[in-house]
């Protein structure tokens, strides 16, 4: 078998795997090797490793979000919902009504929605009647999320509107593509 790791940490796998092989009967078993966060696929006539991945993916399920990247989206709230509420005058603006029920969920208040508002109506709505001091854009990750936050940037620009974007940037780091995921990940 080639493996990734140091010969100690293969034999540790391998009594894993004779575990495994014998309760659970089908090809393919993932195996978590819980002490260091990687996962491997074993195809389980051969033995043969098929896939590798470590804490910052997915697993072949597509199902599995390290826990170093977990506890990475659990801080970005915690800092995001500090920086709300210490800064009465401060908004999000998010793409959809998900995404501003997504950040509800964790008390995360004057969350607004784009959705179903043009750029400049947008931006002129809180431009006359919210007023805000600065306004942290949170966009998804995907290429639409991505036009929308450049649009976005552009409009509240011309209104005058400061824009904060580190807190999205951060939140790219922690793996998630889209803003609504985010309770299904912390509360796998």
């Amino acid at each position: 078998m080639n493996s990734l790791l140091d010969p100690d940490l293969d034999t540790l796998l391998i009594s894993r795997l004779t575990f495994f092989a014998g309760t659970v009967p089908q090809e393919e078993r993932v195996i978590n090797s819980r002490e260091e966060n990687i996962f491997f696929t074993f195809d389980m006539v051969s033995l043969r490793q098929i896939n590798y991945c470590n804490d910052s993916t997915l697993n072949p399920e597509g199902e599995y979000m390290g826990r170093e990247k977990q506890r990475k989206l659990k801080l970005w709230l915690m800092k995001l919902k500090n920086f709300i509420s210490r800064n009465e005058n401060t908004i999000i603006v998010v793409e959809g009504k998900r995404d501003k029920i997504a950040l509800e969920k964790f008390g995360i208040d004057r969350v607004y929605a784009l959705k179903g508002k043009g750029f400049h109506d947008f931006a002129q709505i809180l431009s006359d009647e919210i007023k805000p001091q600065s306004i942290i854009l949170i966009t998804d990750f995907d290429p639409e999320g991505e036009t929308i936050f450049q649009k976005l940037q552009k409009t509240f620009s011309r209104y005058n509107l400061p824009t904060d974007t580190s807190f999205r940037e951060e939140l790219r780091k922690t793996g998630i593509k889209f803003i609504e995921e985010i309770p299904k990940r912390i509360f796998k």
